[in-house]
């Protein structure tokens, strides 16, 4: 049985460099360096320049198409809220609170951050250097807490 699987993956391998060779990419814009370039603007290259590479973790995540949708999620919340509000005191308690949560979160900056990178690396055996960067743009400086 050790011998078909060992067959079974080494057939998959040989059928997945065949058609490699047969249909070599989708053709997207590769740029002149022959790398793929993201059609959408990120934050990767500003918040990747900051982290260390080569160590045992290292994460990057683009946060805006996220918060984008939270902020729609909350939006379509808040309007199902507004429609009981008229019915009730206390939807129109809950509604107030939404709106100054909403507010609050607006005013924090959390909503414009573009991207969040982590790495960490072993100095020593026991000892490692970690670094987390969370981005901005600068046109977008509405943090209450600004460097």
């Amino acid at each position: 049985m050790r011998n078909i699987s060992r067959s079974w993956v080494l057939t998959i391998l040989v059928w997945a460099a065949v058609l490699s060779l047969i249909f070599p990419g989708c053709g997207g814009d590769t740029g002149s360096s022959g790398k793929i370039k993201s059609a959408v603007k990120n934050s990767f290259q500003d918040v990747t320049a900051q982290l260390d590479p080569g160590g045992h973790f290292y994460l990057y995540a683009s946060t805006e198409r996220i918060i984008g949708a939270v902020d729609e999620f909350a939006a379509k919340m808040r309007s199902m809220i507004a429609m009981k509000a008229d019915q009730s005191k206390e939807m129109q308690k809950g509604l107030q609170v939404f709106d100054f949560v909403h507010t609050l979160v607006k005013h924090s900056g959390l909503m414009e951050i573009s991207g969040l990178g982590i790495s960490s690396i072993a100095l020593e055996e026991e000892l490692n250097h970690t670094k987390m960067v969370v981005h901005h743009y600068k046109d977008k400086n509405k943090w209450y807490y600004s460097t």
